[in-house]
């Protein structure tokens, strides 16, 4: 993957091997995306106060946001 994006972006002619020996040389490693668990189970459930009743008659009546999850230093939460 490293190799096709160099060769993209910078419009180089290289090899795989070529580039794994620049990273063994510089001590760099490939870092795998971890998957992500499913949220479902451990989500905690709210009432939902709104009932889809976006509308508001002043300003700053009514703040919606999603968030499936925070990603924080112990954890997702």
């Amino acid at each position: 993957m490293i190799t096709l994006l160099l060769n993209k972006y910078f419009n180089q002619n290289l090899k795989p091997w070529v580039v794994y020996r620049y990273m063994k040389f510089n001590n760099l490693k490939a870092v795998w995306k971890k998957e992500c668990q499913n949220m479902t189970n451990l989500a905690l459930r709210y009432e939902n106060l709104l009932n889809r009743n976006f509308n508001s008659d002043c300003l700053n009546q009514k703040w919606v946001t999603d968030v499936t999850y925070i990603k924080i230093a112990s954890g997702n939460a």
